[in-house]
């Protein structure tokens, strides 16, 4: 199953922005997870067939990887703070969708 991928990667000076509609299949989504940390300014973001979002920063101050789906209907984010050995559970099972409470229970929300 294939996910629209967007992403920035500052130290090499890559970026494929949402419109660029580029699928990818989980264990290439894995292998660009894997470089977050690169920068402070890494990030990388998934998009469903229903248009939800997964994004995901590495916070080297927590040590943690923050997971977040927004939605703007709420005006806001569920969000919270996984393992690296959680994170790569989920991209081992990387869902067909976004739904925050069956991709990932305990996500808090947050407004914006």
């Amino acid at each position: 199953m294939q996910h629209r991928a967007f992403y920035y990667f500052p130290e090499t000076d890559e970026e494929v922005l949402p419109e660029a509609n580029l699928r990818l299949e989980a264990p290439e989504l894995f292998r660009l997870f894997q470089r977050l940390g690169e920068s402070d300014e890494d990030f990388l973001g998934m998009i469903d067939e229903r248009e939800a979002t997964l994004q995901v920063i590495y916070q080297p101050e927590h040590k943690r990887y923050w997971f977040e789906i927004p939605d703007p209907e709420r005006g806001g984010s569920y969000g919270g703070r996984f393992t690296a050995e959680e994170a790569a559970r989920l991209f081992e099972n990387l869902p067909e969708f976004f739904d925050w409470e069956r991709v990932l229970p305990g996500l808090q929300f947050q407004s914006w």
